[in-house]
C-alpha cells in the first residue's frame, strides 16, 4: 500500500517570507493599523485613512521581518517569558506546622547583571 507524504505538512507555514506563528504578529500590527486608519480616515480624508493603513502593513511587515532575522521562534518565546519570571525569592524561613492560613509575600526584584 502506498501513501502520499505531501512536504508542506512538515514545513511551518510561510506567506511572503514570515514564517510560522510570525505571521500573527504581522496580522496583528496591521489589524491595529486597518483601525487607526480607518479613524483617522473617518476624522479626516479618507486617502489620509488610507496612506495610513498601507504605511502600517509595510511597517509592520519590515519590523517582524528583521526581527525574525535576528531570533529563531524558540529564542523569541524565551525573551518573553523571562520578562515575568524573577530572579530571586527570597521569603523568610518558618516552621511547617505554622504555614497553615500565612500568605507567603514574594519579592519581584530583578538583580543587576
Amino acid at each position: 500500500m502506498i501513501h502520499r507524504v505531501y512536504k508542506s505538512l512538515d514545513s511551518r507555514a510561510s506567506l511572503f517570507g514570515i514564517r510560522g506563528s510570525n505571521l500573527m504578529l504581522v496580522l496583528a500590527g496591521s489589524a491595529v493599523g486597518a483601525f487607526l486608519g480607518l479613524i483617522i480616515g473617518a476624522m479626516t480624508i479618507s486617502i489620509i485613512g488610507v496612506a495610513v493603513i498601507i504605511i502600517s502593513v509595510v511597517v509592520s511587515y519590515l519590523a517582524v521581518i528583521s526581527f525574525q532575522s535576528r531570533y529563531t521562534e524558540k529564542e523569541r518565546d524565551k525573551l518573553l517569558a523571562k520578562g515575568s519570571i524573577p530572579d530571586v525569592i527570597v521569603f523568610q524561613p518558618m516552621r511547617f506546622r505554622d504555614l497553615r492560613g500565612v500568605d507567603l509575600k514574594i519579592n519581584y526584584k530583578k538583580t543587576k547583571q
